[in-house]
């Protein structure tokens, strides 16, 4: 079975595929953020778990909160670049208008 493309790839990308500017630096900020906030949630677990090990288990808890505070921090995240900005539309009101520029002086 083969498979036929409608329209031929090109080597070219398509420019309304692109992101608008600025968010590809804003997704990319988030990526980084999130891999290092799965990093240090990593580290609290071995940490966690050494001093449950060795029988101090009382000061897991603090880790435990730690954690969840990281992990809603990355939640935050994921809510801060999946919101779009709104846009508001319309005309402007008539009080908002600039005055008009003065008239120049004639020569008499």
């Amino acid at each position: 079975m083969s498979v036929r493309w409608q329209h031929e790839p090109s080597s070219h990308s398509d420019p309304t595929l692109q992101p608008p500017p600025g968010q590809m630096a804003i997704v990319m900020a988030g990526l980084v953020i999130g891999i290092l906030l799965m990093g240090i949630q990593l580290w609290l677990l071995t940490v966690a778990l050494d001093l449950y090990l060795a029988g101090k288990g009382g000061e897991v808890w603090q880790l435990a909160l730690l954690s969840g505070l990281i992990f809603l921090g990355g939640l935050a995240m994921l809510w801060l670049i999946g919101r779009r900005p709104q846009v508001r539309r319309g005309t402007r009101p008539e009080n908002n208008l600039a005055a008009p520029a003065p008239v120049s002086q004639q020569r008499q």
